[in-house]
């Protein structure tokens, strides 16, 4: 039988739950090359199938103690044979250039094996062998297979005629241990391959077989590696870069200029350079080559190959300089390759990598006075976060590259996507290493990561942290190298006692949620006059008093001010609460027709991250009148981003000073009167659309109601109320159906037109002119319809570096509405209308209807703030009405 690990396979997630055993995986034997697997490949490139095909030779020995009956296969590519888990309306434009395209791989055995194939699990086949296989015997399997690339970026698929496929486009066998037991969860092991493919263009095996385009087979001998990795691209450009010893040789698949390609090999050579005075005695090589990628700035695919994003080089210049840190890691990860590989067993090799890069990467960074920052932290930034562009960017980000930018320690990667961790769950080296920071402290910390680069006798990092820390440390890892636990800090209550010469403060500290062992909680005190004092708790218990003798008064109270805890929300950990005020909305839209133009600025205060208590404020003008709101609203519900959540109750009162000419152009007379009117409204809000430019599903309702009272002060008593839902429906990402309907009445009688229900202009009807006067009443019923779709999704057009052009959509819309009581109606027959009338609603034969047609341009402002541009022109349907377009600008989506 099989004989496996106990654990258990998320299926289409593509990762395995194993718990702690990985610290307790013996490791693979190593041997010399007898022991090794060893495949024998013959393939070919289809570039218009967009398939690799041709047969591997797997020949295998087991070194293990127990017979073998069965071998698993791993089919890699069938990963990507249904949309990924982590795809949503924001990263979709990230991973799929158009639309989800699956790949998957086809495989069988040769007739003339006498071997069964069991295909019961997605990417993990099995081969029943003929007969059982004894200790120390070898085998050899022979297949035919076929690998369907998907057009996708990253590290495995096609994009625009490039091919990256980052190792498993084959079928492989997993690692075993000594008892016989199939390492599932973990990279292949270290083999040998003998390679012959038949290419077109610029092609790369790994990291130093690299064949231009004059030749059309690639013959590769001998190769000792866990993965084979292929990189094909039409053309390439290859520049060299010496240090003193070291070496590293960039290929570059487009033309930039020569300023940027400057910084770039500075940047590789600074890196060759500490790494010379690190290891005098070493001479390192790596390659770099430039490949389509967009969630991250540089990915490592093992061996000394590093792949560089080809929208690195094309962003806003002030930028750049954020790209260093990962550029620097990725460089350091491939140069430590090997002497992880020797030191670590095969589970912790990944991350030990990671961890020993980073600490080179932060020794550079101080070395050569770079620094690493937070873009968050730029004074310019801090001073415009009232914008919501700039807060939506702070708090919610909504674009590529952001771990680079925002200098993120990511517990678990940001897309699990690449061959080496597509069936694991780790958090990155980065983060065990910031841990071990916060536990033991930054310079005991570097000091172990000193003793481990200078380490005589080889002990893994895991070992030698608990010859300086203790056993403790051991069960450390296991907490932070595996799936995090969802706790939660909050300052529970602060408590003064005031006696005759100082004061006392109890400060209770709580935590929500199980975690194995406790992290230490940093606790920042600062009183009046602006002293501050850091206290530490050691994190036992779920609470903690915290007691403390002082001579003024306190500000305020900050849990975790260094960020350095995994929590579920950082809204509660500062007492008093902090503060911003976000201007939430900035809507203009401009009538190019009749030169109307409408304008709404909303601000919001509210907690730093967030919180469910919202103030607000708001100012509206159009043609008939002009708004001020002060109002609160309490969220409830799931996150859908940091900042929203998925329900909402509101209170608002609105003074209104109403435009005395809104419709007397339209009746020669003045029928619209003046005045005031105050207004308190109550509504309720829902919604799950997760992008806030782009959504490709998910709905919208809200339903309110309006009491305009003279008893506040103003000149009129009447009411409003209705609903809106809308619902975006996807046939595929590129091609959507959004809905939306509108139903409204209002009374009594002698309520003001500017008050009544207005259809029309650039989110209405938009074949109609906002405050025409057929289409102003006491009651309304309007159906919007958009068929949107996308042209072009990765234009990557760049404006002078102030915008970068992505994307382009078409709309085709229907608008149709009407209204009872209107005020042409109450004109023409001033006694014959009373009442709501709600039943005129649906009097199909008095709607106005309009159709149209407009251009989306999505664009990201300075490379990273996503933004729209909307062009609308419309025109009536109605047969008795002229064709009379008109034509919009504006700034959102419509509904």
């Amino acid at each position: 039988m099989l004989k496996l690990m106990k654990f258990r396979v998320r299926v289409n997630q593509g990762y395995c739950l194993f718990g702690c055993v990985l610290a307790l995986v013996p490791m693979v034997a190593r041997g010399d090359n007898a022991t090794l697997p060893a495949y024998i490949i013959k393939a070919e490139i289809d570039r218009d199938a967009h398939i690799i095909q041709g047969t591997v030779k797997i020949s295998f020995r087991n070194h293990s103690t127990q017979t073998i009956e069965q071998v698993p296969i791993i089919v890699y590519p069938n990963v990507y044979k249904q949309p990924p888990a982590y795809l949503n309306d924001v990263n979709f434009e990230w991973v799929y250039p158009q639309r989800f395209n699956a790949g998957w791989m086809e495989a069988e055995l040769l007739k003339v094996s006498k071997h069964k194939l069991i295909k019961k699990k997605p990417f993990v086949w099995l081969i029943s062998l003929a007969s059982p296989l004894a200790p120390k015997s070898s085998i050899t399997m022979e297949l035919n297979f076929s690998t369907h690339i998907p057009e996708r970026f990253g590290e495995f698929g096609h994009s625009k005629g490039s091919y990256t496929l980052g190792g498993g486009w084959h079928p492989y066998i997993p690692s075993m241990d000594s008892n016989g037991h199939w390492q599932l969860h973990l990279p292949p092991p270290q083999a040998r391959f003998d390679c012959d493919l038949n290419y077109q263009g610029h092609l790369f095996v790994n990291e130093r077989h690299y064949y231009a385009d004059t030749r059309q087979v690639a013959s590769v001998r001998g190769l000792k590696a866990r993965q084979l990795t292929l990189i094909q691209t039409p053309k390439l450009r290859r520049l060299e870069i010496h240090s003193s010893r070291s070496r590293a040789t960039l290929f570059l698949s487009g033309r930039h200029r020569r300023s940027r390609e400057r910084d770039l090999q500075t940047s590789i050579r600074q890196a060759l350079h500490y790494f010379e005075q690190v290891y005098p005695d070493r001479t390192d090589v790596v390659t770099v080559v430039e490949v389509p990628l967009r969630t991250e700035i540089t990915v490592g695919v093992g061996g000394s190959l590093v792949l560089l994003s080809d929208r690195a080089l094309k962003i806003y210049p002030g930028l750049r300089k954020y790209h260093r840190a990962h550029l620097f890691q990725a460089l350091f990860t491939a140069m430590e390759k090997n002497r992880v590989n020797q030191m670590e067993q095969h589970g912790d090799q990944l991350w030990v990598q990671e961890a020993v890069s980073w600490f080179h990467t932060e020794q550079l960074l101080q070395s050569t006075f770079i620094g690493q920052r937070d873009a968050r932290q730029l004074p310019l930034i801090r001073m415009l976060s009232f914008l919501p562009s700039i807060d939506q960017v702070i708090y919610t980000p909504q674009f590529p590259f952001t771990s680079a930018y925002y200098n993120l320690n990511l517990a678990t990667p940001f897309y699990r996507q690449g061959f080496l961790r597509y069936n694991r769950k780790v958090s990155s080296g980065r983060f065990v290493l910031e841990k071990l920071g916060n536990q033991y402290g930054k310079a005991d910390t570097n000091q172990l990561m000193h003793d481990y680069l200078a380490s005589e006798n080889h002990l893994p990092l895991r070992r030698l942290a608990q010859k300086r820390f203790g056993s403790e440390s051991e069960i450390f890892f296991r907490q932070w190298l595996y799936e995090q636990p969802r706790v939660n800090y909050s300052i529970r209550s602060i408590r003064k006692i005031i006696k005759p010469d100082r004061k006392i403060y109890s400060i209770v500290i709580a935590r929500s949620g199980k975690i194995e062992l406790p992290e230490p909680v940093s606790v920042l005190v600062k009183d009046r006059q602006g002293k501050t004092q850091l206290y530490r708790w050691d994190g036992h218990n779920d609470l903690y008093t915290l007691e403390f003798t002082t001579t003024d008064k306190i500000a305020y109270v900050h849990l975790d001010p260094q960020k350095r805890l995994s929590e579920t929300s950082r809204a509660d950990n500062r007492v008093p609460p902090q503060y911003k005020l976000v201007m939430t909305a900035f809507v203009f839209g401009l009538d190019f027709s009749n030169l109307d133009s409408n304008l709404l600025i909303a601000t919001q205060l509210r907690r730093i991250y967030g919180g469910k208590n919202r103030y607000n404020a708001a100012f509206s003008v159009d043609d008939s009148l002009v708004d001020f709101s002060l109002g609160y609203s309490r969220l409830f519900g799931r996150l859908i981003d940091r900042l929203r959540l998925s329900h909402g109750l509101g209170i608002s009162y609105t003074l209104s000073s109403l435009n005395a000419d809104f419709l007397s152009s339209s009746f020669g007379t003045q029928v619209s009167p003046s005045g005031n009117s105050t207004k308190i409204s109550v509504g309720y809000g829902f919604g799950n659309r997760l992008s806030l430019f782009n959504p490709m599903e998910g709905i919208g309702f809200s339903a309110f109601f309006t009491a305009g009272l003279e008893a506040l002060g103003g000149d009129f008593d009447f009411f409003r109320t209705g609903f809106a839902y809308a619902h975006i429906i996807p046939f595929d990402p590129q091609h959507l159906l959004a809905t939306r309907i509108a139903f409204g009445i209002s009374g009594d009688d002698s309520i003001p037109p500017q008050e009544q229900f207005a259809l029309g202009g650039v989110d209405s009807l938009r074949g109609f002119a906002f405050g025409d006067p057929r289409l102003v009443g006491r009651s309304r019923l309007q159906f919007n319809t958009e068929y949107r779709h996308t042209y072009i999704n990765d234009l990557d057009i760049n404006l002078f570096h102030l915008a970068r052009f992505r994307k382009v959509q078409g709309v085709l819309f229907f608008d149709a509405g009407r209204v009872t009581g209107s005020v042409v109606e109450q004109q023409q027959d001033p006694s014959g209308f009373s009442g709501y009338d709600i039943g005129g609603l649906f009097d199909l034969g008095d709607y106005f209807v309009n159709s149209g047609y407009g251009l989306r341009i999505y664009y990201d402002a300075l490379g990273i703030r996503n933004s729209l541009l909307r062009f609308d022109v419309a025109n009536r349907l109605n047969p008795d009405l002229a064709f009379d377009p008109i034509y919009y600008l504006a700034f959102t989506q419509a509904f």
